[in-house]
């Protein structure tokens, strides 16, 4: 299995369904996790930094998991069921992580891990509609407890709003117009899949997929595609993900048992 993992960093690539941290050696020399330890993996995803974990704390350490992806905490409790390691679960935000220790019985723990975004197996799920590659329903929410989805919040926003967050949280130099445009089809029709959504930006950029197709091909070194940028914005809204980061950042300290560490892969990448 490392053999293929190797393999699929090397050529940018992840088999569906699957999850490859590329950062978890990094991770590990500077969390260093020791014998014995208690490990709080806030996204816990598919379970690749938590292996790693386990495999330094050993049988008398204890791992804790969050997850606010149900269906995808479901399917790593059942590979890490035979790490060595005290383990439990939690279909939990890590903003809740005071809730989880206290749950745990838990005055701290030793590390807090978190890998913020997306990971790989939402990415390739279309029904998620978190990607702009596979059209599908405007979904993207993470976890299936929140009810507002991608097009309702679309159906909501001031363009001003709107346009602020495209700016905000992912650079996107169209912004005013993407905002002017989703906000004008949305007085005549809803927003509701992937396909539209493109689409729209594609027109507010001036672009169609054939123009888009040829600027790519003639760029150096490839681009982003123009509707990633507001995809990235969209699922973040959603998922509220800078306001749990927040949460989480304020209630660490407490947390955290003395002489304890806190690590956070922040890379975000438009899906």
């Amino acid at each position: 299995m490392r053999g293929a993992s190797h393999k699929l960093r090397a050529k940018g690539k992840t088999d569906p369904g699957m999850h490859v941290p590329v950062l978890l050696e990094e991770v590990l020399a500077i969390l260093k996790p020791q014998l014995g330890e208690i490990v709080v993996d806030c996204t816990l995803g598919y379970g690749g930094h938590t292996v790693g974990f386990a495999k330094k704390i050993g049988s008398d350490g204890r791992l804790v998991g969050l997850d606010m992806d149900g269906g995808e905490l479901e399917k790593a409790q059942r590979r890490l069921g035979k790490i060595a390691a005290k383990k439990s679960f939690h279909h939990k935000n890590f903003s809740q992580l005071t809730e989880v220790l206290k749950a745990e019985q838990l005055d701290g723990c030793d590390i807090i891990f978190a890998d913020l975004g997306v990971s790989s197996m939402q990415v390739d799920n279309a029904a998620r509609g978190i990607s702009y590659k596979s059209d599908g329903p405007l979904d993207m929410r993470m976890d299936k407890r929140l009810t507002t989805t991608g097009a309702d919040l679309l159906m909501s926003l001031p363009k001003e709003e709107l346009s602020k967050s495209l700016w905000e949280l992912s650079d996107e130099p169209d912004h005013d117009r993407i905002a002017e445009w989703i906000v004008n089809q949305g007085r005549v029709n809803a927003i509701t899949t992937v396909s539209q959504l493109v689409q729209l930006v594609l027109n507010a950029k001036g672009l169609t997929e054939r123009t888009w197709k040829k600027k790519q091909k003639n760029t150096k070194f490839g681009a982003s595609h123009p509707a990633a940028r507001t995809f990235q914005t969209l699922r973040i809204l959603v998922n509220d993900e800078m306001g749990s980061l927040k949460k989480l950042l304020e209630i660490a300290p407490v947390c955290l048992r003395k002489g304890g560490r806190i690590g956070i892969i922040s890379f975000y990448k438009s899906c």
